[in-house]
């Protein structure tokens, strides 16, 4: 007997995203590509996935449950530069410090 003839393969597929390469259950909603998935898949009740795990997308049922898009990441590489540099400098500036109080005092 094949998967696909399977009802609890139906009844997973409907009821729950698990990806087709990985198995993950981290599904999260996929943007449409072109017109064809932005408004014809609504036709056949389905929507756009993407697995959260290994970024494979495909087609789900539009009652499957899944996560919002995550959201990008405020990326703001001055600020980031700027705060590496600061904490090098933190460490630096403390490691010398301790090194003076080590030290004996010759004269």
């Amino acid at each position: 007997m094949s998967a696909l003839s399977s009802p609890v393969f139906w009844l997973r597929f409907f009821g729950e995203f698990r990806c087709q390469h990985c198995g993950s259950a981290n599904g999260h909603v996929s943007r449409p590509r072109n017109l064809f998935e932005k408004y014809g898949l609504r036709l056949f009740f389905l929507r756009t996935a993407r697995c959260g795990d290994c970024y494979n997308r495909s087609y789900r049922p539009i009652n499957v449950p899944l996560l919002p898009r995550p959201k990008l990441m405020d990326f703001d590489g001055e600020k980031m530069l700027a705060a590496t540099l600061a904490a090098e400098s933190r460490v630096l500036h403390q490691k010398t410090s301790a090194e003076e109080t080590k030290s004996q005092h010759i004269a």
